[in-house]
Formats: structure tokens, sequence, C-alpha cells
């Protein structure tokens, strides 16, 4: 029986290679539910880019879905 998942986790790091390789890693265990990774900056460096993690969280909630951050 699969269940009806209705929230969302976004993974905030400082690292895009971080926040990519622990959602992969998430989805291994619960692929029913969406997972997002934020991580780094639109440049590609290190840091956290407020606007990906703002519009990230809006496209879930667009979706019905409840958002959990989890950060680094």
């Amino acid at each position: 029986m699969k269940s009806s998942i209705s929230v969302s986790l976004v993974l905030i790091s400082h690292s895009a290679q971080l926040a990519q390789g622990l959602a992969d890693l998430a989805k291994q265990m619960a692929n029913d539910v969406d997972i997002i990774p934020v991580g780094g900056t639109a440049a590609g460096d290190l840091g956290t880019d407020f606007s990906r993690l703002e519009a990230a969280v809006k496209a879930q909630r667009q979706r019905g879905f409840s958002v959990l951050l989890f950060a680094d």
C-alpha cells in the first residue's frame, strides 16, 4: 500500500554537492517523498542562494505540500 505523503523536504547546504548527495541518499530510503536539494550559489560557489531556496519552497507549497527545511 502506497501512502499519500503531502510533505516535501528541502535540504539546504552551503555545498551543492553535499545537498545533492544527501538528497540521493534520502531518496533511497523514502522514494515516495519529494526531496529537493538546495546548495551553493547560482555561480556554483559555496554559499546559500536565498532566491533558489525561496523558489523551491514556493514550488512545493503551490503543489499543496507542507515543506520541512533541513540545513547543515
